[in-house]
């Protein structure tokens, strides 16, 4: 029987149901006992003995190739654009150990099963993917022109590999012969890709190969000479732990011998890492740094912006200041308001206030550049910040009345904000009597940042009466407004109120709003999950989430966010996995059993306490807070746990794959959290662990269906379960499990009690 998951993944690329195309890959792929999905590195795996094939009555797929009269052109162009848009993807966001198929298997599909050649994008993502050193060889080389050997009866590239250089020559011979041996791309784009890739793996192989192409024919490798090539090579000796300042200093000199291969941006970006990582005194650094901006043969004040940025993010204040003074005193370079904005938040970062109100007097100063109402909140914010208070409404003051300053909407915004983060509610109050007095008349965003600030302080009722301004004018209610009432309910710890603002939310605009702004998000539930009290009210919650999973389960079928399915016999580190669940164990067995523990620690919450209303350089307002699915379902698994929802439980479980793949978690290691989670259910439910455990079981004995915390559990945990089993057997937890399940029941003689030896016995004869 072969794995259903390979069919699943082609089914991903759309391919109908009554498709001949799809079952023409079905039958070639599926029914063939592949292992590109367990990461192999040749694109077929041996047979097991007495595995019969399934009939393909379209075309026998060993005998003879793929006739093209099968497949309709418009099939092969519409897969070609989904496998070139899946590969795009996967290589923009990689993910380790989450591609679904070797680079070898894609080469195989296209060219030899499909008859497709590949270009030169297919080429750049295909190397950016490679995962070892003779595979991102293997395939530049299918992108050269190739000779025939007459001696050999081979085919060879045109280019030649330094010795000791590996790459699966079996692989080349087969593949290359099967499109015209003069295609040769010749492309910065390819070269680049390739030497980043082996940079990336920090390849020995990166410096002789580009020493091999730099003798190779020019005329083939024309674009192969250039600054981007040599940047690449930087980047492998510029960075811990390889670090090699003999072949950087010798690389750089080459550079400076011809036009086109001058240093650029990036090159200095790469010297300037070798200044910070090298051992080096603060001196020394400082002294290469500066002699480095004035051997420069441009003056790009972007470059140097980043450049600031770059040292104060590495924490290299001291070089930031150098910096900064020598473009105030250079001729050709001048700071813009970006310098001086970043100047002045590292001060404040510094909390050395002082010297942040010197670099905004230069500014002022400053004819090239203009003070703008950022820069005033940028200010204001910052003295807030560091206790200064009174300067800071005093910057305020001045700030209204100086005529160079354009006093907007958004300035008051940033000044509210900064108000309510602080605490500040006479602040508040002074921002609200302005906008009267100066007859400024607030829009949506005012409202809400009042409407913030209030909550921020746990003034709920000023914040209430602004909910109500905001219905009374009939303004947009998104759920971001409600999310803010409920935060400020949160840091009150009134439950009941959140749970009221829910409601609220349900009768204003709905479930279904038309609104893109008005839908539920997993932010708003997560608050909303907090006020949980009761099985009713989870299930209402339990309803919401599942919308949200659908759209990713759409996501799955229509977006190309394709999901990998695991088999839990892959290498895991089992000992990492064993450690979570053991210090699970200990945590549940050092607990009281007198009292109910809390579901949520503090530490549990924190991305909920964040400030989620940003302002960025130009004053625009924005909200940028965002809960991962994963961190969502973590807490309505606990929650449900809690409420002993097993039908709840049950359909969360079903959805762990698909939470833990959305952005390439690990499963396995996902997986774990949330057995910690069924493991430590809190005094009184412990004993639940082993009957989720049992009607898991009892499922999987009717209806044959399987489940991966059952595979998890019977490969990796059954030692452990065990000594788990025997600490329960000793405890008084089984009596208040008695206890808990004849009050759910109302039968008080309830006495079943999960049989822990059956149970784990049932997981080892897996």
């Amino acid at each position: 029987m072969f794995k259903p998951v390979k069919i699943k993944f082609l089914r991903s690329f759309g391919l109908t149901k009554n498709n001949k195309f799809k079952s023409f890959l079905i039958n070639s792929y599926a029914n063939k006992r592949t292992n590109f999905l367990e990461g192999g590195e040749t694109p077929f795996a041996q047979k097991k003995e007495n595995q019969t094939e399934k009939p393909n009555k379209f075309l026998d797929f060993e005998k003879r190739r793929l006739n093209k009269s099968e497949i309709s052109d418009k099939d092969l162009q519409f897969l070609y654009k989904r496998i070139f848009h899946y590969l795009r993807e996967s290589n923009s966001n990689r993910l380790t150990n989450n591609h679904v198929a070797s680079t070898f298997f894609w080469v195989d599909l296209l060219i030899d099963k499909l008859g497709i050649q590949l270009d030169l994008h297919l080429f750049i993502n295909l190397i950016g993917l490679s995962k070892t050193e003779e595979e991102c060889v293997t395939l530049f080389l299918l992108a050269l022109k190739a000779e025939k050997n007459e001696a050999t009866g081979k085919l060879e590239s045109v280019l030649r590999l330094p010795k000791g250089i590996k790459y699966d020559e079996e692989f080349f011979q087969k593949y290359r012969k099967l499109y015209p041996l003069d295609i040769h791309h010749n492309s910065l784009i390819l070269a680049t890709a390739f030497l980043h890739a082996l940079a990336r793996m920090k390849s020995s192989f990166t410096l002789p190969i580009f020493r091999e192409i730099q003798l190779a024919p020019t005329e083939l490798f024309s674009n192969y000479h250039n600054a981007e090539c040599y940047n690449c090579i930087l980047h492998l000796y510029s960075k811990p732990p390889n670090i090699d300042l003999g072949i950087v200093n010798n690389l750089v000199k080459e550079m400076n011998k011809k036009e086109i291969t001058k240093p650029n941006i990036r090159t200095h970006t790469l010297l300037l890492g070798v200044i910070i990582n090298g051992d080096f005194s603060e001196d020394t650094k400082l002294e290469r740094v500066i002699r480095m901006i004035e051997e420069m043969e441009f003056t790009d004040v972007a470059f140097h912006n980043k450049l600031v940025s770059n040292l104060i993010e590495q924490g290299q204040f001291a070089l930031a200041q150098h910096v900064f003074r020598y473009m105030l005193s250079s001729t050709n370079l001048k700071p813009d308001s970006v310098t001086y904005h970043t100047m002045i938040s590292m001060y404040f970062r510094l909390k050395r206030p002082e010297q942040a109100l010197a670099i905004g007097k230069i500014f002022e100063a400053d004819k090239t550049q203009q003070v703008n109402a950022y820069t005033c909140c940028l200010m204001i914010e910052g003295l807030l910040q560091c206790g200064k208070e009174n300067e800071a409404l005093k910057l305020y003051e001045n700030a209204l009345n100086n005529p160079k300053v354009s006093i907007e909407p958004v300035f008051f915004n940033s000044v509210l904000a900064a108000a309510g983060r602080m605490g500040l509610p006479h602040l508040v109050q002074r921002v609200v009597k302005d906008l009267k007095d100066l007859n400024i008349e607030p829009d949506i965003t005012l409202y809400n940042t009042t409407l913030y600030a209030y909550s921020q302080m746990g003034l709920m009722n000023e914040a209430e009466q602004m909910y109500k301004l905001l219905k009374l004018k009939k303004l947009e209610l998104t759920t971001r407004i409600y999310a803010t009432l409920m935060k400020g309910y949160f840091r009150l710890q009134d439950q009941d109120a959140i749970w009221g603002v829910y409601k609220r939310f349900l009768e204003d605009v709905g479930t279904n709003p038309k609104n893109p702004a008005q839908e539920m998000d997993l932010l708003f539930l997560s608050f909303a999950l907090l006020s949980v009290k009761t099985r009713d009210q989870l299930e209402m919650i339990f309803q919401d989430y599942l919308r949200l999973i659908q759209k990713y389960i759409e996501d799955k079928k229509d977006n190309n966010n394709y999901f990998e399915e695991h088999s839990t016999n892959d290498n895991i580190n089992d000992e990492q996995l064993n450690n979570r669940f053991l210090e699970t164990i200990r945590q549940n067995f050092k607990e009281d059993n007198q009292d109910e523990s809390n579901i949520f620690e503090v530490d549990d919450l924190k991305d909920l306490d964040k400030d989620f209303y940003k302002f960025d350089t130009t004053g625009k307002f924005f909200t940028d807070q965002q809960i991962s699915p994963e961190a969502f379902y973590y807490r309505i698994f606990r929650v449900a746990l809690y409420q002993r929802h097993t039908e709840i439980l049950l359909q969360l479980l079903n959805h762990m794959d698909i939470i833990a793949t959305k952005k390439g978690y690990n499963l396995y290691l996902f997986s774990t959290t949330i057995i910690g989670y069924l493991a430590s259910a809190g005094r009184k439910r412990v004993v639940y662990f082993f009957e989720i455990l049992e009607t898991l079981l009892d499922e999987r004995k009717k209806k044959g269906k399987n489940s991966f915390l059952l595979d998890l559990l019977s490969n990796h945990f059954i030692f452990h379960l065990e000594v788990f089993a025997t600490k329960i057997v000793s405890n008084v937890r089984i009596e208040n499990y008695l206890k808990l399940k004849r009050e759910e029941t109302g039968n008080s003689e309830y006495s079943h009690i999960p049989n822990f030896a059956k149970i784990i016995n049932s997981l080892r004869r897996k």
